[in-house]
């Protein structure tokens, strides 16, 4: 709060000066969630508290001949929180592909200095994007021995012997610990959105897990006729059928029923983010072909955002509608992601989406978009799907899903 008296808008330069006055944000953390209720439900059941998050590597004092010092200090001070405020908190700990050092100096230095734990491109070029305001870099998986695994480990410890050492009464207001998996490049295309773009690899296709689906495809249609007749497959019996696997985008398939990918059981996730124009989570509106459909789930939570753009004072920004296209005529169909303010209708994204049939016919266009100003008040980002990403309806898919739904 004195940093903001004082008039200082810089993240860091308004955490150095809050620290150098032993001020933590408790009385922030207090009155904004004080504005969701009690600390208490009435019944008991619910309780409304914080995420105490620690990114790792901004507790690092690097040095160029690869030395480094993990920063108690920093890390005491972050830790204040649980002591200066009464409600309970989830600690978050995480060292992931978002720079979180000052104009990201200590990644771009642990970047040139470890540069072989850097996951590299087929031709050879290391990753590093750009992600709004920060830099991502594309640290290595399962890589023990690097520089950048062992500060977090030097972090995390630290930061645990820390929170060992508080008040009993301090550490019981600790709820969990969650530690996210650091896996962000085995997401492909990252730099124009977040998610997998195209590739996905499932478990489970061992023998039992494939007699499984066979079993639940036997109980549900009772015979193969049955199943051909529903589904418009032509199998001789429950032991010709294998969970798909391929994407028929990328791979060659046998036959049809092998595709799988994000939308095969039938449904296409449009989603981003929108800032909203402080009135709470913004509306976003949905249309096909020109035709409201609906309003999308807004109000998601999107952490990512938030530690990139802190200005957005909040991670509620997250949009996510399901197009369920099983039943849509086949061809070229126009997708509209539009912001709706308060009846004013404007245009955050037009998406083409190809509906296909099961023989790869070349699509034509079925519809057309709603004509609609764009967008330019409001920070928004629509991650998925791109223009002219072609769907493919495999029932098969569908119940792949449902058995493993069931699990």
């Amino acid at each position: 709060m004195s940093a903001i008296k004082n008039g200082i808008i810089n993240t860091y330069e308004a955490a150095k000066y809050c620290q150098s006055i032993n001020e933590t944000s408790s009385s922030l953390i207090e009155r904004k969630l004080s504005e969701f209720g009690p600390k208490k439900s009435k019944d008991g059941k619910f309780q409304i508290g914080y995420m105490l998050s620690f990114p790792l590597l901004s507790y690092v004092k690097m040095h160029n001949d690869g030395s480094y010092e993990i920063d108690k200090g920093i890390i005491r001070y972050r830790l204040k929180l649980l002591p200066d405020t009464k409600r309970q908190a989830v600690i978050n700990l995480f060292s992931n592909y978002f720079s979180v050092s000052e104009g990201a100096k200590t990644e771009e230095l642990i970047s040139k200095i470890d540069g072989k734990h850097m996951m590299q491109l087929s031709n050879g070029i290391v990753p590093v994007d750009n992600y709004f305001s920060n830099k991502t870099y594309p640290w290595a998986i399962n890589a023990s021995n690097s520089l950048s695994d062992k500060i977090r480990k030097d972090a995390i410890n630290e930061v645990l012997s820390q929170v060992c050492a508080l008040d009993i009464v301090d550490q019981q207001k600790i709820r969990a610990v969650t530690v996210p998996g650091e896996v962000h490049y085995t997401f492909p295309d990252f730099f124009n959105g977040m998610g997998y773009r195209g590739e996905m690899q499932l478990t489970d296709y061992s023998e039992n897990s494939i007699k499984r689906f066979r079993n639940y495809l036997f109980d549900k249609y009772k015979n193969i006729k049955s199943l051909n007749d529903t589904l418009g497959s032509e199998y001789r019996s429950f032991n010709e059928i294998n969970p798909p696997s391929k994407n028929i985008n990328t791979v060659h398939l046998n036959n049809f029923f092998e595709h799988l990918d994000y939308a095969s059981s039938g449904r296409l996730a449009i989603y981003g983010w929108a800032a909203g124009n402080g009135q709470g989570p913004a509306k976003v509106r949905i249309f096909i072909d020109g035709k409201d459909v609906g309003y999308a789930e807004s109000g998601l939570s999107r952490m990512d955002v938030y530690q990139a753009i802190p200005t957005l004072g909040t991670s509620a920004v997250g949009y996510r509608y399901y197009l369920d296209f099983r039943k849509m005529s086949k061809g070229i169909h126009v997708v509209d992601v539009v912001h709706d303010d308060n009846g004013k209708l404007t245009l955050m994204k037009s998406v083409d989406v190809p509906v296909m049939d099961r023989q790869q016919t070349k699509p034509v266009r079925v519809g057309e978009g709603i004509k609609l100003p764009e967008e330019k008040s409001m920070k928004f980002w629509n991650d998925y799907p791109e223009t002219l990403q072609p769907v493919y309806y495999n029932p098969f898919s569908e119940e792949f899903y449902n058995v493993r739904k069931k699990r």
